[in-house]
């Protein structure tokens, strides 16, 4: 498959803006004038307007009628010494290929010669006489002597003098001007008006002036049609995209960004085939790790609008400024504000591209949502558009849809889930978060077991002194979930089922605890008495749990708190039993880390809940006899641990550990 590149067509099957019959009667009308003292005809129109693609078809009418043309596209020339002793050799080359006027050519060549600064200064130098044995009039005459033999004329195309610089505009006129009354010769020009004009200016005689003293004919091409040029970007666009991977179309974000963002920009057929070619590599690089309508939109800011699409990239904290400190946010806005102020269009790209962005737009809860849709409005993905290198949230983001694919199998979902490293696995359920809105009562149950069972096997990693802890993520997510399943009631049913389904009393601790009323971390999903029903369950897996059990549970010391201290009466009393194993692994619960400021840095420093232990224990004596009786049982690996709490039995207690 091949994208179509910004090259002039040859052929009236490419004609996207039908102009095939209209370039036909063009060349038609040319040869209906009279050309036996030359003519100068201009083909006027903008950069991009497709004036090459014109001339192209309207040759197919010149060589049915065996009308020869000739080319000469000065752009290719521009910079030399010499741009009309090019001009001159160039036509004389194709003179003696395609008319078979060897005698033509040698005489233009001469007058090139003559024309032709560089020459006129060598011939004053050296004195070369002989050059000049006829005047430029006499080789003048010479040439029209033999162009009245022709029965056609021959058309002359210069293409591209737009592209000039000025005074190379003026030299190609100037010499137009010299060589215009040659019989049987049809210049054909094609360029920019305004462009020209502009060049052929002088402090007293405008452009124009000048231009209408040469052509003898001007034909404006005609404006491409609005809607041929809308459809004409969206066939572009199908074929861009064509075996491309990318994310779905949102097909109403599409509707406002095509027309208020995309199809402004879109002048002529040129800008179509560079706002596809942008398009369909960009696509490739990234494939649907951005929203499509997104990069449908940037890219039409990239391509045209360069200047903005810098500002936009500058202003990249502002656009997202939701994620800034509170007292940087008014800043961040006024320079919004005055990026759109004076601006309709920008201001269109801001609010459709980066919601939020302008003043008065509330979306504090709205990242997740960006975050599983792919739009740029989440600085992560905005960030993966602008340097194609992928955070860790986005990374984690194909595996978060895969979670979501499964959310109603509790089997698939945990082997998946599983699957990941630990550090993708946090990453991929906090993402789950953010299909908040979409969870349904048939996911409660499967999820939440899946989600609290994996969470007993996954590690504390190291981490940022004021990052979460690993269960934080999995427990939003479990949290919203369990609020889906309805009433009290219908949470209490699924509660219950769940309950049944986890395998480790961690697990049934972060259950009983979010449904529960315990003051300030209990979610009252549920009447006290089915929490309180919980919590006796609870209390006596807990109670008949082996040491060994125990020994492998996750948060040991937070389940043994949380159960002994329950709600209520009970018929089931927690005692910890002596075992140096278990008093070993009560300790590796209960460390913690405190962040401490010296001059040599920062420094996280080993701390533990010490308190926690000891009403755990029933007293500090207690804890301190087991203490012992676990040392003494020379338990591999566990010195620093059991230095760090002799600190703690001799009385330390330091003020930079914070229990909660």
């Amino acid at each position: 498959m091949t994208i179509p590149t910004d090259n002039p067509i040859d052929d009236s099957a490419a004609d996207l803006l039908s102009r095939a019959v209209l370039a036909n009667d063009f060349a038609d009308q040319i040869l209906s004038y009279d050309y036996r003292s030359g003519l100068v005809v201009g083909l006027l129109g903008p950069w991009g307007s497709g004036k090459t693609s014109f001339i192209n078809l309207a040759r197919k009418e010149f060589d049915k009628r065996s009308i020869k043309t000739l080319d000469f596209n000065p752009w290719m020339f521009s910079g030399t010494a010499d741009l009309v002793g090019s001009f001159f050799s160039e036509i004389a080359a194709q003179l003696k290929v395609q008319v078979d006027l060897g005698s033509v050519a040698k005489e233009l060549e001469a007058i090139g010669d003559a024309l032709s600064g560089w020459r006129r200064e060598l011939i004053k130098i050296v004195g070369w006489f002989w050059l000049r044995k006829k005047s430029v009039q006499e080789r003048k005459n010479l040439i029209s002597e033999e162009l009245n033999k022709l029965s056609d004329p021959i058309v002359i195309v210069l293409d591209d003098i737009d592209r000039l610089r000025n005074s190379e505009i003026r030299d190609v006129f100037g010499l137009v001007r010299q060589t215009a009354s040659f019989p049987n010769v049809i210049y054909l020009l094609a360029f920019d008006r305004y462009r020209v004009e502009s060049a052929l200016s002088e402090e007293n005689t405008p452009g124009r002036d000048y231009l209408e003293k040469i052509l003898q004919i001007a034909f404006d091409l005609p404006i491409a049609d609005s809607t041929i040029l809308r459809d004409q970007v969206l066939d572009a666009l199908d074929m861009a995209i064509l075996e491309t991977k990318t994310g779905p179309l949102d097909r109403d974000r599409w509707a406002d960004i095509f027309a208020k963002i995309v199809l402004p920009l879109i002048r002529n057929i040129r800008d179509i085939k560079r706002y596809a070619a942008a398009v369909r590599m960009t696509a490739q690089q990234i494939e649907d790790r951005v929203a499509l309508v997104d990069v449908l939109g940037l890219e039409a800011v990239r391509v045209f609008r360069p200047d903005d699409f810098g500002h936009i990239c500058e202003l990249r904290r502002s656009l997202h400024k939701s994620w800034e400190p509170l007292v940087r946010r008014n800043e961040l806005q006024g320079k919004i504000d005055t990026l759109v102020e004076q601006d309709s269009w920008l201001r269109d790209v801001v609010s459709f591209l980066f919601p939020g962005a302008l003043s008065g737009q509330n979306v504090t809860n709205d990242a997740g949502r960006w975050l599983v849709q792919r739009r740029v409005a989440h600085r992560d993905i905005f960030a993966f558009y602008l340097s194609r290198v992928q955070s860790e949230a986005l990374s984690a983001l194909t595996s978060t849809e895969r979670a979501w694919a499964c959310l109603e199998d509790e089997s698939q979902l945990e082997d998946h889930l599983i699957s990941l490293a630990p550090d993708v696995r946090e990453s991929v359920v906090a993402t789950l978060e953010s299909y908040e809105d979409q969870y349904e009562v048939g996911h409660v149950i499967p999820a939440t077991t899946a989600l609290l069972n994996v969470l007993s096997i996954t590690p504390e990693r190291p981490r940022q002194f004021f990052g979460f802890d690993t269960h934080v993520a999995f427990e939003r997510v479990v949290l919203r979930l369990l609020r889906v399943a309805g009433d009290a009631e219908g949470v209490k049913g699924a509660a219950s089922i769940i309950y049944s389904k986890l395998r480790t009393l961690y697990a049934r601790t972060i259950l009983v605890h979010k449904v529960g009323y315990r003051n300030g971390v209990g979610h009252e999903l549920v009447s006290v008495e089915a929490a309180t029903a919980l919590e006796e369950r609870l209390r006596a897996d807990v109670v008949s749990a082996s040491v060994e059990d125990l020994c492998e549970e996750k948060g040991l010391l937070w389940t043994l708190y949380f159960a002994k201290y329950g709600q209520g009466s009970s018929q089931y009393e927690v005692e910890i039993p002596e075992s140096p194993r278990l008093t070993l692994a009560l300790l590796q619960s209960a460390r913690k880390w405190a962040l401490s400021s010296s001059g040599s840095g920062e420094q996280r420093l080993p701390r533990l809940a010490w308190d926690q232990l000891a009403d755990l224990y029933g007293s500090e004596e207690t804890l301190k006899t087991r203490l012992i009786a676990a040392k003494e049982s020379c338990l591999e690996g566990a010195e620093e641990l059991f230095a760090l709490a002799d600190k703690y039995a001799s009385g330390w207690h330091p003020q930079d550990f914070n229990d909660e």
